[in-house]
């Protein structure tokens, strides 16, 4: 089996305002965690507009291709399983605030296929 995988590298000076902005007590007292990595390529490209270009990117996804010949599978969860839903209403909280809504939108085009 073919996985890929993806992690993110974040500046530390970046990963300190992104999430003192998105981990809410609101959010962190949510039972997913849903949202902040629909954003982060997006507010990192408002975080170079704010503080200039500097050596390195603020935000970077790396990909982590690998095969693995264990063949068993983890079941998924229907999209109607109330954990789909609970992920949707934090996904909604965070796009009702114009920024963060701003950051999901600039942020889409650059994430996986998969993943949209």
């Amino acid at each position: 089996m073919f996985l890929e995988m993806y992690f993110v590298l974040m500046r530390v000076d970046f990963a300190a305002w992104f999430f003192g902005q998105v981990l809410t007590e609101e959010f962190l007292g949510q039972t997913v965690n849903w949202g902040p990595d629909l954003m982060w390529c997006g507010a990192a490209h408002t975080f170079n507009g704010m503080h200039g270009p500097k050596s390195s990117s603020p935000c970077s996804l790396v990909s982590v291709n690998i095969l693995d010949n264990d063949t068993k599978q983890i079941k998924k969860r229907s999209c109607n399983s109330e954990f789909y839903k609970q992920g949707r209403v934090v996904v909604n909280r965070f796009q009702s605030n114009t920024t963060f809504s701003s950051w999901m939108s600039a942020s889409l085009p650059l994430k996986p296929k998969k993943w949209s």
